[in-house]
């Protein structure tokens, strides 16, 4: 199975993040770009430790992102591939795109109910 970018169903469509996703086999392929500076902390609160616990590989096209865990922090950067493992929040920079892929377990259930919950709070506090 292949699809153009372009053509991945959209979860999430705000001033802040346009985040396209579909299942391709058992993984989830996201497609992800961000207008403004985005940090998951408040997303995932609900969560173990306020941390998303599923894993992730992806591709950086545009932007920086921080990968923020308990005890280190990495910086990635455009044109670099990438893996984060379970127990991180991100900060995102304006101006973002990236390609990810999540396995479909129920770490990444857990953690796409709690985002999408946590993307609904902040928007109606704006």
């Amino acid at each position: 199975m292949h699809t153009k970018i372009e053509s991945i169903p959209t979860e999430i469509a705000n001033d802040e993040m346009v985040l396209r996703e579909m299942h391709l086999g058992n993984m989830n392929v996201g497609y992800e770009t961000f207008s403004a500076h985005v940090e998951t902390d408040e997303m995932f609160k609900d969560l173990p430790d306020g941390r998303c616990q599923s894993s992730h590989w992806g591709f950086l096209i545009e932007g920086q992102m921080t990968l923020r865990f308990e005890d280190e922090e990495e910086v990635v950067e455009a044109g670099e591939v990438y893996y984060i493992k379970p127990g991180h929040n991100v900060t995102i920079e304006a101006g973002t795109k990236l390609v990810e892929f999540s396995p479909l377990d129920e770490s990444y259930e857990d953690t796409l109910e709690a985002a999408s919950e946590g993307v609904k709070k902040m928007e109606a506090s704006d």
